[in-house]
């Protein structure tokens, strides 16, 4: 976490740099642009964990515990926007790599466990609104966004692995940020993003036979801050 910290905290530094060169007043935002993002993510997450004898099976035992992953990010993204008068409507397609995990230990029945969750990577597209103050704009955002949550459940006597699985998760982005024009077709900016993803019923296997289950009241959640540089054409 301590890392991350100081990434993002010299990812600033480095927007404040950029932004001290005078820039250029953007005559239009409208076009087509592709770009580049660098910065943070966390997940602090929660999970109502329920053993089950296999699909289907009755409850046999429930545990409570939370992770609170965080890694380093990076990616692309691409869009287009049409300015009207002040107003900027836009649509917007990203992809970032990511690998925020974090583990719990837990003692259900008695058994002391790693509990593992991992975010691998995050996608998703959002419309976005913004204003035009010449050469910056700040805008808000909406959209859907997805990752793939990974879970494992490792017994921690012997290292073995009991119950594992991936599954493809998306929810509702929300989010804001702000671009400045360095010239009339480079600009930079911050930009955060925020989702609560639909868990769902998720199954666990060991070798290829269901083991346990983990419920739908999960509250697995990701935060994004990133700078950001793009190519308007």
């Amino acid at each position: 976490m301590l890392s991350l910290k100081c990434f993002i905290g010299s990812s600033v530094l480095a927007t404040a740099a950029l932004l001290s060169i005078t820039p250029a007043a953007a005559e239009d935002w409208s076009g087509f642009y592709l770009g580049v993002h660098g910065g943070g993510a966390w997940s602090p997450s929660s999970y109502d964990h329920v053993e089950t004898l296999g699909v289907g099976g009755s409850e046999d035992n429930r545990e409570f515990f939370s992770t609170d992953g965080s890694s380093v990010a990076g990616g692309f993204q691409a869009g287009v926007q049409q300015q009207f008068d002040q107003f900027v409507l836009g649509v917007e397609g990203f992809y970032t790599l990511l690998d925020a995990k974090d583990s719990s230990q837990t003692d259900l029945n008695g058994i002391p466990r790693t509990r593992e969750t991992r975010l691998n990577d995050y996608w998703g597209a959002a419309a976005r609104v913004g204003y035009n103050l010449d050469n910056a704009m700040p805008y808000l955002k909406v959209g859907y966004a997805g990752t793939t949550l990974d879970y494992v459940n490792t017994r921690i006597a012997d290292n073995v692995v009991v119950g594992e699985s991936s599954n493809k998760v998306g929810g509702v982005l929300l989010g804001a940020g702000v671009d400045f024009a360095l010239t009339k077709n480079w600009t930079v900016g911050a930009d955060y993003s925020f989702t609560k993803f639909n868990v769902g019923s998720q199954q666990q296997t060991r070798d290829g036979a269901a083991v346990a289950a983990y419920n739908d009241d999960n509250d697995v959640k990701l935060h994004l801050v990133t700078i950001r540089l793009n190519y308007k054409f």
